[in-house]
């Protein structure tokens, strides 16, 4: 997805006032200083701050509504409504949560609710 118009020219205009001789159609300079000048410019321009720290912002958020979610899930729910908060904590994870995070409730799912293939019935068979 391109950054919006009015980002892409933010960000041209900053670089362009870094340097004179900073140009789209040339390479990246190999002198670090003017690197740096570039990207501190770039990162000032105040619709990139903005959008850094809102982006910060919905990580964290996300962040936290797995963690609560998770809290939910191993709660304990009146009536039907614990199939309800598993099934919603259940989507926030998947729709937010790490690997890992859909990884585990994965190997949870697993583990208890087996297909009949992976059952043992050992116990069964005695």
């Amino acid at each position: 997805m391109d950054a919006p118009e009015e980002l892409q020219w933010a960000v041209a205009e900053a670089l362009f006032d870094a340097s004179d001789d900073l140009r789209p159609e040339d390479n990246w300079p190999d002198d670090d200083a003017k690197y740096g000048r570039a990207a501190a410019a770039v990162l000032a321009v105040p619709v990139v701050r903005d959008a850094l720290a809102r982006d910060a912002q919905a990580q964290k958020a996300a962040a936290d509504a797995v963690w609560m979610a998770k809290l939910a899930r191993s709660g304990s729910w009146p009536g039907g409504m614990a199939q309800a908060v598993d099934s919603a904590a259940e989507r926030v994870i998947r729709a937010l949560g790490t690997d890992d995070d859909r990884a585990a409730l994965d190997a949870v799912s697993a583990a208890l609710y087996p297909s009949p293939g992976d059952r043992d019935d050992s116990e069964e068979q005695r």
